[in-house]
């Protein structure tokens, strides 16, 4: 029967400890691991049962004139609590593998979606810009924006200026994809000289008031990004609600006349 039980447990080793191991070099996911920690632990713990009920027979007087004496079973005790030790320490070896390359598999997805998203960012950066600069040399919306810099910079009269209504009438045939139709044409003083609101016209741009050196970029002859302010200007579900600042973010393109110098900056 000592020999069974030597057969038994060594059979119980192959069976626990290979799987293991396979666990612990190839990395499977969580539930292969999962079947395999369960596989090896039902045996596991059957042999030890098994182990310690034949040590009380044992101890009962049973068993020790036929198969035998009690020290052979506390020796098969002992290695099945060593074995217990060995499998726990390749089952965390494996699992702790796994970890690991879970979250390298982790991180190398989140910097795929994170290049991914800076080129997407890039590409929608420059065909903003590319659409504004073209559209700021229209011939039409030069010819307006000339007519509005001779209008006085007092409210009224920028209100009821004639190029005024037709540069509204020219941005609404122009809505961007969104069907945004918002705009600013800002004189070198930045005054809004023409907008689509009534309230915005006479008054300081808010992008020289808090991004003051991209509006001078602007100034400069280069079509730019300013990164969202705080903004009045009512947008998508915030359209009713303008009492509070709402980040809005801009494209500012310079608008130039014939001689090619910057008379005004649109956004």
């Amino acid at each position: 029967m000592t020999r069974r039980l030597w057969g038994i447990f060594i059979l119980i080793i192959l069976f626990s400890v290979a799987p293991c191991a396979w666990a612990g070099s190839a990395a499977p996911n969580g539930n292969v691991v999962l079947f395999l920690l369960v596989a090896t632990a039902v045996p596991i713990t059957s042999l030890l049962v098994f182990l310690l009920w034949r040590l009380k027979r044992a101890r009962n007087g049973r068993l020790s004139a036929e198969h035998g004496s009690i020290q052979k079973l506390s020796i098969l005790i002992i290695l099945a609590g060593c074995f217990i030790l060995l499998v726990s320490t390749l089952a965390w070896f494996a699992l702790d593998r796994i970890k690991e390359k879970l979250q390298s598999d982790v991180g190398d997805a989140l910097q795929i979606v994170s290049q991914t998203t800076r080129e997407s960012l890039k590409v929608w950066v420059e065909s903003n810009k590319f659409n504004l600069t073209r559209l700021a040399k229209d011939p039409r919306l030069v010819l307006l924006t000339e007519q509005q810099l001779r209008i006085p910079r007092d409210k009224t009269s920028l209100f009821e200026s004639e190029a005024l209504r037709d540069l509204r009438v020219f941005f609404r045939l122009h809505r961007d994809r969104e069907g945004q139709t918002g705009f600013f044409i800002i004189s070198p003083d930045f005054i809004n000289i023409a907008s689509m609101r009534n309230s915005n016209i006479g008054t300081k741009n808010l992008i020289a008031n808090q991004a003051l050196d991209l509006l001078n970029q602007a100034f400069q002859g280069e079509t730019v990004m300013i990164p969202p302010i705080w903004s009045d200007i009512p947008l998508g579900s915030a359209a009713k609600d303008t009492s509070a600042g709402i980040p809005t973010m801009f494209f500012a393109a310079p608008v130039k006349n014939r001689q090619g110098r910057v008379i005004a900056v649109v956004t």
